[in-house]
């Protein structure tokens, strides 16, 4: 079998950090909604201090200040190659088979859409049991059978079962998590595999082309979201910024008036344009609000710090699941809401404790781009595109406690330390 080299794009971390900053800044400014609450000084000193904090960590841990991608080489050893696709596919696979029992029979999830808000409840009243925490660590691997498929069809150019094996649960993954009314997994997966795409494609298309896709997949999404709400307010028999004005979402947002009638007068005259700016409206307030209720946080919190139980609190589950009982009671100032990758750190540390562990995450990020570039590591790249995702959107939410992002954070590293083990197959 013929192997050859093939070229990556491994992103700059900086780039991708201030991009994403930037992306919420245009958000920012063209919501039509506007600010009802701005908070105190304490809240922006932190903020500030935290976004200069993580632009100094990458830079030291990738030992490199500069925007620009890095297009690395890759041609790893057929045989290690080989041995890990069938690894993940196994574990995956113990993975996908827990998630169906655990999900299906034991929690008695419906594959029904309309029971998505039933299916929501029952996930929230049942234990964590062992069997949904292992199911949680290996269901990842499904895409990281995915990603190393990816290579083998590139380098020797054919076709894999094992590839199409791994979309096809990654599919069902999917649909299970719509009837679960959970779009964070949703989103997580659909980022890792928009980055793979670019990583592996980006030198064949111009950034003009990669403009106008992203802009038709945006406006396709703000119409989609926007017929989503109207159906929603339909069923409640409420109109649409009703039902947006008593989400969580809007709690720090007032929307003008003459706004509101001038949307409106396009729902029978256009409804797709109607459609867009009521997905637009409900999207930028979705996308920006988290920032105030980091503000909000930062005025409101009293308390002692959690010490690592917002951020860690899967490893407490754990081992309460194994029959140990720890206490996990805390009281957020506001539940269920976003309040950027910076909220959970400070009810865990506080002020100081906070920002100096957003600097250790951000080295690790830098860190992992540096040994990418340096060693060729194709096992580091799901690790590297899920840092990527939290550090995209550090002003939205945390990805690293959201979407179970410890559990993803937790696969990657067991794969990357799987892919380093030189056991060959018997």
């Amino acid at each position: 079998m013929t192997s050859k080299n093939i070229n990556i794009t491994i992103f700059s971390p900086l780039k991708v950090y201030l991009l994403g900053i930037l992306v919420y800044l245009i958000f920012f400014i063209l919501s039509p909604s506007s600010p009802n609450y701005w908070g105190n000084i304490n809240g922006w000193a932190f903020l500030l201090i935290n976004l200069i904090t993580i632009y100094i960590g990458i830079i030291i841990g990738s030992s490199n200040a500069s925007l620009k991608n890095q297009i690395i080489s890759i041609n790893p050893n057929p045989s290690d190659l080989k041995r890990n696709i069938y690894l993940m596919l196994s574990m995956s696979l113990i993975g996908f088979f827990a998630t169906v029992l655990d999900s299906l029979y034991i929690s008695g999830i419906s594959l029904n859409s309309n029971e998505i808000l039933t299916n929501r409840l029952l996930a929230e009243e049942n234990e964590v049991s062992a069997l949904s925490i292992l199911a949680a660590i290996f269901t990842p691997l499904t895409f990281v059978t995915f990603f190393y498929s990816l290579i083998n069809r590139r380098i020797y150019n054919n076709s894999n079962i094992i590839f199409l094996l791994s979309i096809l649960m990654i599919f069902f993954i999917l649909n299970l998590s719509i009837f679960l009314g959970s779009r964070s997994i949703i989103f997580v997966y659909l980022m890792l595999f928009s980055i793979s795409i670019l990583t592996f494609l980006k030198n064949n298309f111009s950034y003009k082309i990669i403009f106008s896709v992203l802009i038709t997949i945006i406006s396709l999404t703000m119409i989609l979201n926007g017929a989503f709400n109207e159906i929603r307010s339909e069923a409640l028999n409420m109109d649409a910024f009703s039902i947006i004005e008593i989400t969580a979402t809007s709690y720090f947002f007032d929307i003008d008036r003459n706004l509101i009638n001038t949307i409106y007068s396009y729902r029978y005259e256009n409804n797709l344009l109607y459609y867009f700016f009521i997905g637009f409206l409900n999207f930028t307030q979705y996308y920006t609000h988290g920032l105030f209720e980091l503000l909000y946080l930062i005025e409101n919190f009293q308390e002692q710090s959690a010490s690592g139980l917002i951020n860690f609190g899967i490893i407490i589950k754990f081992f309460n699941a194994i029959g140990l009982d720890i206490n996990t009671s805390f009281e957020m100032v506001r539940v269920g809401t976003f309040s950027t990758l910076f909220g959970p750190n400070y009810y865990d540390f506080g002020f100081l404790g906070g920002t100096i562990y957003v600097f250790i995450l951000s080295l690790v990020y830098g860190k992992i781009y540096k040994n990418i570039n340096q060693y060729r590591s194709i096992s580091l790249i799901p690790l590297y595109m899920f840092f990527s995702i939290i550090f995209f959107f550090p002003l939205v939410i945390s990805f690293f406690v959201s979407a179970q992002g410890l559990y993803f954070i937790s696969s990657f590293i067991m794969a990357h330390l799987i892919f380093n083990l030189k056991v060959k197959l018997s």
